[in-house]
C-alpha cells in the first residue's frame, strides 16, 4: 500500500499524491478503501491538502511530464471516489459530522457497489427531515450539486459511457430522488421562521481560512500564550472561521503539574509550530 496508516504533514501530500499518480491505476481503487477505513480519520484536513496539490505547479509539472494522457483521469478519480465537493458548504452543514458522513456513505456506495436497489431515498428523506424547515433545501442543493459535480467527474473516467454504466446509473437515480424532494419541499408552506439577517449575516461573514485546522488551532495557542488574549472559545473560533470543523478537539488542554503550564498534546502531536514567532505583548498586565 503506498497510504499509511498516520497522520500525514503538509510536506508529504506532494510526495503521496505522485506515488498514487505513477502507480497502476487499477490499485488505486484499493488505496482508496484503505485511506477511508485507516487513514481519514487521521487526516481531518486531508481535502484541503489533497486539492491544493492537485492545483499545485510543480505537482501538475511532474504529473503531465511522466503521465500527460492520465492526469485528468487520474484528478477526476480522486474527487469521485473520495467524494471532495467542490462546494461552499453553509457552516451548519459543515459542522454536521452526521449529514456529511451520509453524503461520505451515498457517493462511496456509488463508487464501490453500484447497485441502485437500495434504501437510499428513505435514508436521505430520514436525514434531511430531521433539519429544521428553513435549512432542508439549502441541504438538498448542495447534496444535488455534489453528486452533480461527481457525475461529471465520472464521465471524464468512464469506459462505458452512452448509458451502459451502472456507476452512471446509480448517481442519475440519487440525483432524480433528490430532484424529486427539492420539488416536494419548495411546495410546502413554510412553517418555521426563516433565519434572521443577522444570523445570515454571521453565516456570509466568515473568515476564509486558508490554512489547516492545526494551524489555526496553534495560531490561538499562541495569542493566549503572548498575551494577547485572555481565553481561548474554541466555539466562537469555529463559528467566525471556515475550515474549523475540528479546532476544538486540538484546542484541549492538559495542565503540566510542574509548570502549571496548559498542554495541547492533541495539537503538537506530529506537527511543526509555524507561529512561534508571534511577540508577546508587553502592554498586557494581567
Amino acid at each position: 500500500m503506498i497510504f499509511e496508516a498516520k497522520t500525514y504533514t503538509p510536506g508529504e501530500y506532494e510526495p503521496l499524491l505522485l506515488a498514487l499518480y505513477m502507480a497502476n491505476g487499477e490499485d488505486l481503487d484499493n488505496e482508496i478503501e484503505f485511506y477511508e477505513s485507516k487513514v481519514s480519520h487521521l487526516n481531518p484536513d486531508f481535502a484541503q491538502h489533497v486539492k491544493a496539490t492537485l492545483k499545485s505547479s510543480t505537482f501538475q509539472k511532474i504529473a503531465l511530464q511522466e503521465r500527460p494522457s492520465y492526469f485528468s483521469e487520474f484528478e477526476a478519480t480522486i474527487l469521485e471516489a473520495l467524494a471532495f465537493q467542490p462546494v461552499d458548504l453553509p457552516n451548519y452543514i459543515l459542522s454536521d459530522r452526521r449529514l456529511k458522513r451520509f453524503m461520505g456513505n451515498a457517493v462511496h456506495n456509488i463508487v464501490h457497489n453500484t447497485s441502485v436497489q437500495n434504501d437510499f431515498e428513505t435514508l436521505l428523506e430520514g436525514t434531511f427531515t430531521k433539519l429544521p424547515q428553513h435549512k432542508r433545501l439549502v441541504f438538498l442543493n448542495w447534496f444535488l450539486h455534489g453528486l452533480n459535480t461527481n457525475l461529471e467527474n465520472h464521465k471524464g473516467r468512464c469506459s462505458k459511457p452512452g448509458g451502459n454504466c451502472e456507476t452512471e446509473k446509480s448517481y442519475e437515480y440519487r440525483i432524480s430522488v433528490i430532484q424529486t424532494l427539492i420539488e416536494k419541499e419548495s411546495t410546502k408552506p413554510a412553517t418555521e421562521a426563516a433565519p434572521t439577517e443577522t444570523e445570515l449575516g454571521e453565516i456570509a461573514k466568515k473568515i476564509q481560512w486558508l490554512g489547516t485546522q492545526k494551524q489555526l488551532a496553534e495560531l490561538f495557542v499562541e495569542l493566549k500564550k503572548k498575551g494577547w488574549i485572555e481565553k481561548i472559545e474554541g466555539k466562537t473560533i469555529k463559528a467566525c472561521f471556515t475550515d474549523s470543523d475540528s479546532v476544538s478537539q486540538y484546542l484541549k488542554p492538559a495542565t503540566d503539574k510542574r509548570t502549571k503550564e496548559d498542554t495541547y498534546e492533541n495539537l503538537y502531536n506530529g506537527y511543526s509550530p509555524i507561529f512561534y514567532g508571534i511577540k508577546e505583548n508587553l502592554n498586557n498586565t494581567k
